[in-house]
């Protein structure tokens, strides 16, 4: 890991040391492989995101307390000005002006709202006219006449029912718990920039320097935390927008006003992004969308063309009818009398420089069909990528000149010349495409290529200074998640058009050779660890390439292959019960009896970003919960707020079961294994491979006390003098009775308080005030009080814990 490198949250399960798995023989594949989290590292911020606080006597704390940056209270709500479209920097003056004619638009606009609706109501009131009562017919309309007996009842007998049986039912313990969803199979989280909700903490917690860390984490911080000029709504928004935009000269003024006077609504770069946005959701009309878009001149109109131009490639042809095999079907066109980029333009060539470039290929209304093969080279694949990439469904292609405009260091004749060397034509109307090669010549190409990556990865290993741990490199990991590729030429990470970076999988549609596609295994039935192919490389079975072990319809009862595990999703039960572990709360707990390396279960949950990662990671400092990082980098597993049974499962030194990751379905995967055989009731654990001081920071500590409290509740850790913790709720109730104690009653029957105490106790953390001469209910000024006055104890005395 490069030093400038983010590190990750410390609230983070990492994987294990084994990232990826080349075919060396010097590989143990019988070790168990353990979750691992690493050690805690503060993320590492521009200056511009944070600033650094000053830490002094005051910040330092025991092991596991508190980590500085939390004792930094100033909570910094206002962003910094960002010029985008311009180098003009605006003063406070300036910014104060544009929100103030913010606000008088938006008023303007709120005047016509209510105007609209008043109108609106008062159209639908004359519609519905005078409510009309429902009578039904044999209803009478005479009043009621109540019939009443002589002690005040009712005159009329009550029916007598029959006596309701009792039954017995099972005494049922709701088991106590976070609310979460659960779920089966991994789902997709969102990037939040902005924290819904201040957090639910502890009174003792020091909110505000909560909430200054959340600031610093979260883009747009907290959701209703700094309140809105004046009411929004999108449609609103949408108006507000229309009106300002025709006057804008400044728009990085604009949208930072926009910013700083409706903060819940994005920041400044959200700002700027919202009014297409907005256009497209309430504006049907196409010219009337093209009219308003105009209204930002500022913007490149490369993304206000992209969805026409995908329209225009929907009415020319389909690119699936194109793809067959490993190549794609085309129209050039090859003569234009006025159309022309150039004067070497390819279509100036005329008679025998024209036959020199076409070849055998023959022409047919200006146009020449031909089938370009995905097998090109780096240095034709550049540039057919581009040129196709506004063409996948046209069947003719209409950029050629475009394209070779972007790279000039080739005039476009020549650039003609070259695709045509790389396509093919059919031979007395049979096209001959290129054939698959065997699985031999496929997994000795792919085992080479994956020596050499990784004979290369250690290499710059070695090199590199930071040796804290293990080089994340996602071309050398076999296990990340996979996005299938659609190209023309060679994979790999240096080429931008390739989308798999690491290695390719069945589902690509790049070269059908291509030496980085996996080939799968051909293994008989079992598929043990040791000979595998597929369990070497961390990647489950797939029915697409391992044809002779996978057989997805056959029956349990059946041998078949055992790396399928999380595919077919057939794990064991598990039940969620208390702990035994002390101070763990929930813990799993086996349902049946389970053999050693047998499947659990799979850990499923959020699959959330490594941006979200970060700021969730330090948000659960607040908390108990935990992320499961995955590997290279590619984000983490979240299963706080969705997840299964095995979420609940707890840390030991001495694990039953470990975590594995797999490839399943171009995804990565984490599956339970046991280590040992496990029997029916017996508790799940797993090694989090924690140092001493996050183990005692976050396994010996509760959530409060990982964070300042008010000072007011902070206890002096001192070897000879302690401080007995006090019970707020007794404290309380004491002040009350011993304020009522002094009560009289005066001849006018008022009350009268006796007692007063020569000044308040305040407190400058939390900005309290209590008067004891006032009966109170506030926690937080009992607290103040026993603040003032502690209590002293002296070694031989125990500390009490009601709490």
């Amino acid at each position: 890991m490069s030093k400038n490198e983010p590190r990750r949250s410390s609230r983070v399960i990492h994987p294990p040391d084994r990232l990826s798995s080349d075919y060396s023989t010097t590989q143990n594949t019988e070790k168990p492989k353990t979750g691992r989290k690493k050690k805690a590292d503060k993320r590492r911020l521009s200056k511009s995101e944070v600033e650094k606080p000053e830490i002094t006597k005051k910040t330092k704390r025991t092991r596991g307390g508190p980590t500085p940056e939390w004792y930094d209270r100033k909570v910094k709500t206002t962003r910094e000005f960002a010029p985008n479209f311009g180098n003009s920097v605006s003063d406070e003056q300036e910014i104060k002006e544009e929100m103030e004619k913010i606000k008088e638009v938006m008023d303007e606009i709120l005047k016509e709202k209510e105007e609209i609706l008043r109108e609106e109501s008062q159209d639908i009131a004359d519609a519905i006219g005078e409510p009309k009562v429902h009578i039904p017919l044999n209803q009478s309309t005479e009043p009621k006449t109540e019939i009443k007996g002589k002690d005040g009842r009712a005159a009329f007998p009550l029916i007598g029912l029959p006596k309701r049986k009792k039954m017995i039912y099972q005494k049922v313990t709701q088991r106590k718990m976070d609310f979460f969803e659960p779920i089966t199979k991994v789902v997709a989280g969102h990037d939040e920039k902005q924290l819904s909700h201040v957090p639910v903490i502890h009174e003792h917690t020091d909110d505000m320097a909560v909430c200054s860390q959340i600031y610093k984490i979260y883009q747009n911080g907290i959701h209703g935390y700094v309140p809105d000029a004046s009411e929004m709504s999108p449609q609103l928004l949408f108006q507000l927008f229309k009106k300002l935009l025709p006057t804008i000269t400044n728009p990085d003024l604009f949208y930072y006003a926009m910013h700083r006077s409706y903060p819940n609504f994005g920041s400044q770069d959200d700002m700027s992004e919202r009014f297409p946005k907005l256009v497209r959701k309430f504006v049907r009309d196409k010219q009337e969308i093209k009219n308003l878009l105009e209204l930002e001149p500022w913007k490149p109109k490369k993304e206000e063309s992209e969805g026409d131009d995908d329209e225009e490639d929907e009415d020319d042809g389909t690119m699936d009818s194109d793809f067959t095999g490993n190549h794609v079907i085309k129209l050039i066109e090859i003569y234009n009398g006025t159309d022309r980029c150039s004067e070497d333009c390819y279509k100036m060539l005329e008679g025998a420089r024209l036959n020199e470039k076409l070849g055998k290929f023959l022409t047919e209304d200006n146009y020449v069909e031909v089938y370009i093969m995905k097998s090109c080279k780096a240095e034709e694949a550049q540039f057919i990528n581009e040129m196709m990439r506004k063409n996948k469904k046209r069947r003719k292609i209409s950029n050629f000149c475009e394209t070779s405009r972007k790279f000039p260091e080739i005039s476009c004749a020549e650039w003609f010349g070259r695709v045509m060397r790389v396509c093919r034509q059919p031979v007395d109307g049979i096209f001959q495409d290129e054939i698959m090669h065997d699985f031999k010549t496929r997994d000795g190409r792919f085992r080479k290529q994956m020596i050499a990556e990784e004979t290369a990865r250690k290499r710059r290993k070695a090199e590199e200074d930071d040796s804290e741990g293990p080089l994340d490199d996602v071309d050398s990991c076999t296990i990340a998640p996979i996005t299938p590729c659609d190209h023309f030429g060679p994979c790999g990470p240096e080429f931008d058009y390739c989308s798999c970076k690491g290695i390719c999988s069945i589902d690509c549609k790049c070269n059908i050779n291509c030496k980085r596609k996996f080939p799968g295994c051909r293994c008989t039935k079992m598929c043990l660890k040791g000979s595998c192919p597929c369990r070497k490389s961390g990647w489950e079975c797939n029915v697409k390439t391992c044809k002779s072990c996978v057989d997805l319809d056959t029956d349990d009862l059946i041998p078949c292959c055992k790396n399928t595990d999380i595919t077919r999703n057939q794990g064991k039960l598990v039940l969620v019960k208390t702990s035994e572990i002390p101070n763990a709360g929930n813990g799993a707990f086996m349902g049946e009896d389970v053999a050693k390396d047998e499947y659990i279960g799979e850990y499923v949950g959020e699959r959330i970003s490594e941006e979200e990662t970060e700021r969730r990671g330090k948000f659960y400092e607040l908390s108990t919960s935990y992320l499961f990082s995955l590997p290279g980098l590619n984000g983490s597993i979240d299963a706080t707020r969705a997840g299964n049974q095995l979420r609940f499962v707890n840390h030991s030194k001495t694990p039953n079961c470990r975590i594995e990751y797999r490839m399943v379905d171009n995804e990565v995967r984490i599956g339970f294994f046991t280590n040992v055989a496990i029997r029916t009731g017996k508790e799940l654990t797993f090694d989090y491979r924690y140092d001493n001081g996050h183990a005692q920071r976050f396994f010996n500590l509760k959530p409060v006390d990982r964070v300042p409290k008010f000072a007011c509740y902070e206890r002096e850790l001192n070897n000879k003098v302690k401080y007995k913790k006090f019970n707020v709720e007794k404290l309380v109730k004491q002040i009350e009775e011993e304020s009522k104690k002094e009560q009289t009653v005066t001849r006018s029957g008022r009350l009268s308080k006796n007692r007063r105490y020569d000044s308040d106790v305040s407190t400058s953390s939390s900005h309290l005030s209590f008067d004891p001469t006032q009966p109170s209910t506030s926690a937080a000024a009992a607290a103040a009080a026993a603040a003032q006055h502690p209590i002293i104890l002296s070694d031989d005395e125990e500390e009490d814990d009601d709490m």
